[in-house]
């Protein structure tokens, strides 16, 4: 196992339970493994949670507790929040079909 997934591990482990818990926040963009900088030390494991800048959706202190790992609040780049924005497009069968749903009878 290389370092850094050694140092990640724990981030990776709660990273399905941070993702389910924030999907569904408003002004959250993203959920990602990356790394803190706490205190003007050295880079340090977390999870990363983008939000809309100038947005505080969460806290950091309180994710942190709720999560046990580090966790960092930061502005999503441009790029996180235009991937945020697209909606996958439903099948579409023929110009004009709709899909209805049947009912039990």
């Amino acid at each position: 196992m290389s370092d850094v997934s050694k140092e990640f591990e724990p981030i990776l482990k709660a990273l399905p339970r941070a993702r389910a818990a924030l999907k569904k926040v408003k002004n959250v963009v993203n959920v990602r493994p990356g790394y803190a900088y706490p205190d003007d030390r050295h880079p340090v494991p977390a999870i990363i949670v983008a939000v809309v800048p100038g947005q505080t959706p969460v806290k950091p202190l309180d994710l942190a507790h709720e999560f046990e790992v580090p966790v960092a609040v930061v502005d999503a780049s441009v790029e996180e929040q235009l991937s945020a924005r697209e909606v996958p497009e439903g099948a579409s069968f023929a110009p004009g079909f709709q899909v209805q749903r049947l009912r039990h009878l």
